[in-house]
């Protein structure tokens, strides 16, 4: 059996070809839209968008943030244009914020949305990832405005963290165990075997939304739209 390579992270057009011309079975944890000719198993992150918005339009929200991280992040740039798509078959107003996805990422947005959620009344937040989702928390706390009361919070990923900060996030769970039994199948069904069909497809999986804490649902006319 020739060993499949697995990439892991985004890589440049230049390195993939490189890449392809050394190795006949790929394995990718990323989406290559351009490429059919390696496996590649990674998370939906435009449905993620999508759903993101249906959810938040379906707990009472018109008008929504969408804090995200730079447009070089396969995650940020399809669960930004999956929002954005959601929000405007939701009919909901949307706004979108970019910082580093990290803590201070989403910390050093808080004036930002602050202001929208003060003047503008905008109420619900779907952040990039749970790292910005909790440091923007801590942010508006420091302000004076409270999640999930003045403004609900919407998250992806499910860190360990998200189930022990107060409060608990409302995220959706991308299980990391989900992706390595998908690999260690492939890998399986291709053992022994000189064909390189197997390596050559997509494995899309679906994330689970965790309720917990930071999701408020609306009474009707408590917007202000």
């Amino acid at each position: 059996m020739i060993a499949p390579v697995l990439m892991i992270g985004k890589f440049k057009e230049e390195d993939i070809e490189k890449i392809k011309k050394i190795y006949t079975r790929i394995i990718s944890f990323e989406n290559y839209p351009d490429h059919d000719d390696f496996a590649q198993i990674y998370f939906d992150h435009f449905k993620i968008g999508i759903n993101a918005a249906k959810v938040l339009a379906a707990y009472g929200h018109k008008k929504a943030i969408h804090i995200t991280g730079p447009e070089r992040y396969a995650s940020a740039h399809y669960r930004k244009n999956g929002f954005i798509r959601g929000s405007r078959k939701s009919g909901i107003e949307y706004v979108i914020l970019e910082s580093k996805m990290n803590f201070n990422g989403g910390f050093v947005l808080a004036d930002q949305v602050a202001n929208l959620v003060t003047h503008r009344k905008f109420t619900a937040v779907f952040a990039a990832n749970d790292w910005m989702a909790i440091g923007l928390i801590q942010a508006l706390r420091n302000r004076g405005i409270e999640v999930p009361d003045q403004v609900s919070v919407l998250s992806v990923d499910n860190i360990p963290l998200a189930s022990q900060f107060a409060p608990a996030l409302t995220t959706y769970s991308l299980d990391a165990n989900m992706v390595i039994a998908e690999c260690f199948s492939l890998m399986d069904m291709a053992e022994g075997s000189e064909e390189d069909i197997k390596f050559h497809k997509r494995i899309i999986l679906q994330p689970r939304l965790i309720t917990r804490d930071t999701l408020k649902k609306l009474e009707t006319g408590s917007t202000d739209n």
